[in-house]
C-alpha cells in the first residue's frame, strides 16, 4: 500500500467518525427545536392582535424570555458561518480538520441558524426583520447550490483544490492500480472505457449534461460488474474494486472536463452570495444595537 493510498484510508475513517458526530449533532439539536416547536405552537398558531392575551406570550415574543434566548443562539449560529471564511483564508485552524469537514459544519450552521431566528421572529416578519430573514433565505439558498459546485471541483482528501497537472496524475494512479492490482492490460482498459458512455458533452446547457452524467456513474456498478465477471473473467471480488476504482476515475475525469465552467459559475456564485451575507449581518447587527437601547437585557433571559 503507497502512502497516498494510507493517507486516504486514515482520512476515509477519520470521515466516517466526523459524520456519525455530523448526524448526532443535527439529531440532537432538530430534537430541541422540534420540542420546542410543539410547546411552542399553539401560540404560534394564535392570530397576531391577539398574541398579547396569550398565555405563553411573555415567553414566546421576540423580545419574551425564550424569544430573546433564541435570537441570541440564533446569532451565534450565525456568526459561527464566518469561522469557515477564516478556515480558508488563514491557517488558523489547520490542525483541526480538513476544509470538507468545516464546509459540512458550515452548512449545520447555515441551516440550523436561520430557523432558530425564524423562531425567534415568532414567525412574524415584517420591516427590517423581513429584509433579514430573506437575505438568510438567499444565503441558505445560494449557500446549497455553492456547495453542488465545491464538490465539482476535484480536491484532494484534505479538501484542497487539484491544479490540473494533480488531475492527470490521479487519474494515471487510479489506471495503474487497476492493471498492477488486477491484472488488466492497458488495452483492456481502453476498451473497458471505451464502453463507458460518460455523455459529458459541452454545450448551452453543460450543466445538465454534467448531472446527467453523474446520474449514469451513480447507476453504473450492476452493469460494470456484470461485464467485467463476463468479458474480463475477473473474480467477484476483483470486479467489486474495479468498479469503485473505475467510479472513482470516471468522476474525477468529469470534474476535469468541466473544470473550467465550473470554477467560472463558482465566482460569478461568490458574486452573489456575499451580498447576501454582508446584508444579512448588518441588519442582524443594527437589530441588535435598536433591541438594546429600547431596554432588552439579557439577565433577565438568565435570571
Amino acid at each position: 500500500m503507497t502512502l497516498n493510498q494510507l493517507e486516504e484510508k486514515v482520512q476515509q475513517k477519520e470521515d466516517v467518525f466526523f459524520r456519525w458526530i455530523l448526524i448526532l449533532l443535527y439529531g440532537f439539536v432538530g430534537l430541541i427545536l422540534i420540542a420546542f416547536l410543539v410547546n411552542a405552537l399553539p401560540y404560534y398558531l394564535t392570530p397576531f392582535p391577539q398574541r398579547p392575551f396569550h398565555p405563553g406570550y411573555s415567553s414566546y415574543r421576540p423580545a419574551g424570555t425564550y424569544g430573546v434566548l433564541l435570537g441570541l443562539v440564533g446569532s451565534v449560529f450565525l456568526l459561527s458561518l464566518l469561522l469557515y471564511v477564516i478556515k480558508k483564508r488563514t491557517r488558523i485552524f489547520d490542525r483541526l480538520g480538513s476544509n470538507k469537514q468545516w464546509l459540512e459544519v458550515h452548512i449545520f450552521f447555515g441551516i440550523t441558524g436561520p430557523f432558530i431566528i425564524l423562531l425567534h421572529t415568532s414567525f412574524k416578519l415584517g420591516g427590517l426583520v423581513s429584509i433579514s430573514f430573506w437575505s438568510m433565505v438567499g444565503v441558505a439558498v445560494s449557500g446549497a447550490f455553492g456547495r453542488y459546485l465545491y464538490n465539482q471541483i476535484p480536491r484532494n482528501i484534505q479538501g484542497h483544490e487539484l491544479s490540473l497537472k494533480e488531475c492527470e496524475a490521479a487519474n494515471k494512479q487510479i489506471s495503474d492500480e487497476i492493471i498492477q492490482t488486477h491484472l488488466l492490460s492497458a488495452e483492456d482498459m481502453d476498451t473497458l472505457f471505451a464502453r463507458l458512455d460518460q455523455n459529458s458533452k459541452s454545450g448551452a446547457f453543460w450543466l445538465l449534461s454534467s448531472l446527467k452524467a453523474q446520474i449514469q456513474i451513480i447507476n453504473l456498478p450492476r452493469k460494470l460488474k456484470r461485464d467485467l465477471t463476463d468479458r474480463f473473467n475477473l473474480d467477484a471480488e476483483s470486479a467489486e474494486v474495479i468498479t469503485l476504482l473505475v467510479k472513482k476515475k470516471l468522476k474525477l475525469q468529469l470534474k476535469v472536463h468541466f473544470l473550467n465552467r465550473v470554477q467560472g459559475l463558482f465566482h460569478y456564485w461568490h458574486v452573489l452570495h456575499r451580498p447576501f451575507a454582508f446584508v444579512m449581518y448588518v441588519i442582524m447587527f443594527v437589530h441588535i444595537v435598536i433591541a438594546l437601547s429600547f431596554g432588552i437585557s439579557l439577565t433577565e433571559v438568565f435570571h
